[in-house]
């Protein structure tokens, strides 16, 4: 019989196990591995304890990333998968909020947590908590994955692993960043994660709504599920702060001067850090660092199609005469404070 094991016993890995289980049939034997004392713990803590299974209204332009390419196979698969009808087919009845927010019709993560462990015990899988994963490597044509536990250490044997450890967005949870670190240990590739927003872009973002925000911010203090640095940025941990990237930071201050009249924006590719659609033109904003000029100006003047006008931030305004780039709306330097101070060659946004 083959033997598969799932690291990682939160929603996704709970998911991988049960649908592997479905598929096997029984000519396989299933084993999820959970450092914490019980599984599920995150997944309580979704939706507010309501679980927020799904979205209505889940489309590419709602997120804010450097690949939307990537992002649309990743919903396109997800689509496919219809996640809902599984759920359904396991005796879930979902109900849908006014905002597009799928929850159980209990409103209760616990309910959801009790369906998985109901048919992940009917179909034999195999839970086994408070083991921490040392080591993964390829042996006799599988895999030896290395464990400890409160026995001491243990090698188990598979012929397919399938890793659901999680990033770092809740070390109270168990989800403090090994998952990530792992992958790379194992040949993954990762991208660095980046701090949020300052308690001032939070509020720009979402106008008329800055109490709310900051209430949003404290409950999330007090609960440990974020972190505030000295210079009053938030952060998911200690290590994202160290791993800041600042460039990306300033980018979006120019952004909030002008969110009123921006209809998208989405983090681009490198050397623009952010795109975004204003008054009907598409805008890159690309942040130039001290000692990078020349390198930036020559990917810059490459013909590239569709290439919107650039606001450029730089480190100080001397750097400006330095610059020799197309389609430049204007300059502008972002103090500290998120200030932005402008230097204009032509007519662009008007904050």
């Amino acid at each position: 019989m083959q033997q598969i094991l799932i690291l990682g016993g939160g929603a996704a890995g709970l998911a991988a196990a049960l649908a592997a289980a479905q598929t096997a049939e029984g000519r396989a034997h299933i084993t999820v591995l959970d450092k914490n004392a019980k599984v599920g713990k995150k997944l309580l803590a979704t939706g507010n304890g309501r679980c927020n299974l799904d979205n209505r209204d889940i489309t590419p332009e709602r997120y804010f990333t450097s690949s939307p390419k990537a992002l649309r196979r990743l919903l396109s698969a997800v689509d496919e998968a219809a996640p809902l009808a599984w759920f359904e087919s396991l005796g879930l009845y979902p109900r849908t909020d006014e905002a597009g927010r799928v929850y159980p019709y209990s409103n209760q993560a616990a309910d959801v947590l009790a369906l998985l462990e109901h048919h992940l015990s009917r179909l034999g899988v195999e839970v086994r908590t408070g083991c921490t994963v040392q080591n993964l490597s390829q042996s006799r044509g599988g895999y030896a994955v290395q464990i400890e536990t409160e026995a001491g250490r243990e090698t188990l044997r598979a012929d397919a692993v399938i890793c659901a450890m999680g990033g770092d967005a809740g070390p109270q949870f168990g989800t403090d960043g090994f998952g990530t670190r792992f992958a790379a240990q194992c040949g993954g590739r990762t991208e660095p994660l980046y701090p949020c927003l300052t308690e001032g872009q939070l509020c720009r973002f979402f106008p008329e709504k800055e109490v709310t925000a900051k209430t949003l911010l404290a409950h999330m203090l007090k609960e440990e599920r974020i972190f505030c640095a000295e210079n009053g940025r938030y952060y998911a941990n200690q290590e994202a702060r160290n791993n800041a990237d600042k460039d990306l930071s300033r980018c979006v201050w120019v952004l909030l001067d002008f969110i009123d009249q921006v209809e998208y924006h989405t983090v681009g590719e490198f050397p623009a850090a952010i795109l975004c659609f204003a008054n009907g033109e598409l805008y890159e904003i690309v942040p130039i660092p001290q000692g990078k000029e020349t390198m930036i100006c020559q990917l810059l003047r490459q013909p590239q199609k569709d290439a919107g006008k650039r606001i450029v931030v730089v480190d100080d305004a001397a750097q400006i005469e330095l610059l020799d780039i197309p389609q430049v709306a204007g300059f502008c330097t972002v103090a500290e404070d998120g200030t932005v101070s402008y230097y204009k060659e032509e007519a662009a946004l008007e904050s």
